[in-house]
């Protein structure tokens, strides 16, 4: 059976293809049109996945779109600051959109009522799934769980904005509770990130990372914040909507002057905020502790309705990596997933998962374990290119390079350029799916390095320079240099914790208060990176490299040689490993 997965007009659009349960390819658009969280229909990911096997739109078995926009006839119009129009268009916008993969080009049915079976015989069919269905499903396919209980959370969905519960081995689901726009606990994240001077829905964990950085917090934002948004009697959010302006569709600020005079923040002449710098850390620091008691807090009602021992999360609050490292030392369930993907780009794969179990439970073969019962430890689903391809794309700009003769040439090569304090970029392989460079597409340093964290975000990423990096470490080191449990770190979801005394210091991915997102590599999970990094701890005794997205600030990440060379070109890296192949900026060579 072949499901394919569409989420579009949210965050970021992506596709993806589900056969027979497993996925066969997926992507975020983003990656194909190098626009950053590309909202737009996915055609270029939804020919991607179709090719990936040869596929015509008629060999499908169904196509889910992950949004049901029925709700959206009875709701309240979704926050303006993302969008102008109702989410109930998508009745007409996604056949429209899909048209093009019928091969009718003639426009004779415009002003006619028509069904997509009058067009194409064959049509296979198309649901609108519920958007946090979708986010559940995204998680549950992967987790290896036969049972559990769960969480979702995020800005909001058609009208939702939390919503636990659990599901058995049946994929039975029972709601426990469930809260709805505009209470929310995602949105009250967006708009104080917006009132720091941020993007919404974008640069949340900017504003997490801030927070490393304050000695205390804000004593004023932490008794604002504390009412600004509880629980109530019956588990559910509630925010005071006095103080927010995300609920009128016409708003673009979130936030409104009663937030500010509470805040006791004043506005200049310019119509600027006057925040002082060391003031905006410790309201950063205040927003993370608040959010993170409310979760422990719904964590709580959770465990005290489900008789589960496992939890899985998913919802764009789950890529708030801080948290998620506390999770498993509350104690409270046995066992804790949340996947490569919990923001809204999953949800492709979600609807795609979702019409396969419905599916599924038609032929009554949910008994079966239709999902995998092994935990999923890799994500790479997109485009790999090949290394005739990439030699092509480097003889046509006329750049030079070095060819290596096996893969263990390539490793020694990249390991070495590495201990001389060189400047990485690392494509390889299929391009990962999610928000997170997982040693396919990554820009890599030495973590020894003291000025390590400056040399990339002011020559490469242009950033703030407080922003942190991510370990990637050998699984087999991780308890040397980290507390925890590193089963919980595939996918750079959660920090850790350092240890007090450490083998090898590595201040380049050490963030201010000791904590580090942390990715944990295996043979398994990805079979090169882990040879790169044996390879880098048998010439060094550290077993971490500094791993970070391969893309410029503002961009997405690069997905074909082609990008990884512009970049290359418009950045401080020194050094270029594409497939086979390595680049070296004149001024670098030996």
């Amino acid at each position: 059976m072949k499901f394919l997965g569409i989420a579009h007009d949210i965050v970021i659009s992506s596709a993806a293809l589900v056969v027979d349960g497993e996925i066969i390819s997926a992507s975020p658009e983003e990656r194909f049109s190098r626009i950053k969280q590309d909202r737009n229909f996915p055609h270029q990911s939804i020919k991607y996945c179709l090719d990936s096997l040869n596929l015509k739109i008629k060999d499908l078995d169904g196509i889910a779109i992950a949004w049901n926009p029925s709700r959206d006839l009875v709701s309240a119009s979704t926050h303006g600051y993302n969008f102008r129009r109702n989410r109930s268009e998508h009745f007409y916008s996604v056949p429209l959109n899909l048209e093009r993969y019928f091969g009718v080009n003639d426009n004779n049915h415009i002003n006619s009522t028509i069904y997509l079976n009058d067009l194409f015989s064959n049509c296979p069919e198309i649901i609108y799934t519920d958007h946090y269905d979708c986010h559940l499903f995204s998680s549950l396919a992967l987790s290896g769980f036969k049972e559990c209980a769960y969480g979702i959370f995020d800005g909001r969905a058609e009208t939702q904005t939390q919503r636990l519960g659990e599901i058995d081995e049946n994929l039975n689901k029972l709601d426990f509770l469930e809260q709805n726009f505009p209470n929310s606990l995602g949105l009250f994240y967006g708009a104080i990130t917006q009132l720091l001077g941020y993007k919404p829905d974008g640069d949340e964990w900017k504003v997490m990372a801030m927070g490393a950085y304050a000695q205390n917090p804000d004593v004023i934002a932490q008794d604002v914040f504390r009412n600004a948004i509880y629980i109530n009697n019956s588990g559910q959010i509630i925010t005071d909507m006095n103080l927010f302006g995300y609920a009128s569709q016409w708003e673009r600020c979130m936030y409104n002057t009663q937030l500010l005079d509470r805040l006791e923040i004043k506005i200049s002449n310019e119509g600027k905020l006057d925040i002082p710098e060391p003031r905006r850390y410790q309201i950063a620091l205040s927003l993370q502790h608040r959010f993170e008691e409310i979760m422990i807090d719904q964590m709580k009602i959770l465990r005290s309705r489900s008789d589960s021992n496992n939890l899985l999360f998913s919802g764009g609050c789950f890529m708030n990596s801080l948290f998620n490292g506390k999770i498993q030392s509350l104690k409270l369930f046995d066992d804790c997933y949340i996947g490569p993907f919990p923001d809204d780009s999953g949800t492709s794969i979600g609807a795609a998962y979702l019409m396969y179990s419905n599916a599924k439970k038609r032929e009554n073969q949910t008994k079966q374990n239709i999902f995998p019962m092994k935990r999923c430890l890799s994500n790479y689903y997109g485009p790999e290119q090949s290394n005739d391809s990439i030699e092509e794309d480097l003889l046509r700009v006329k750049i030079p390079y070095e060819e290596s003769i096996d893969k263990k040439h390539l490793i020694d090569l990249a390991s070495n350029d590495l201990m001389k304090g060189l400047v990485v970029g690392w494509l390889q392989g299929k391009s990962e799916f999610g928000q997170r460079a997982l040693g396919n597409r990554s820009i890599l340093l030495d973590p020894r390095l003291v000025k390590g964290k400056d040399i990339i975000n002011s020559a490469i990423k242009f950033r703030e320079a407080y922003r942190p990096f991510a370990p990637a470490i050998l699984k087999e080191y991780f308890n040397n240099f980290f507390e925890g449990d590193p089963n919980y770190h595939y996918f750079m979801e959660a920090v850790a914790k350092f240890k007090l005394n450490l083998p090898i210091d590595v201040p380049a991915v050490m963030n201010n208060d000791r904590t580090g997102r942390v990715q944990v590599v295996t043979s398994e999970s990805n079979e090169l990176f882990y040879q790169l990094l044996s390879s880098f701890y048998q010439k060094t005794k550290c077993p971490i490299i500094l791993n970070t997205s391969f893309n410029l600030n503002g961009e997405p990440v690069v997905l074909t040689a082609s990008d990884a060379i512009k970049t290359f070109y418009s950045s401080g890296i020194d050094v270029l490993y594409i497939g086979k192949f390595r680049i070296v900026k004149s001024l670098n060579k030996d």
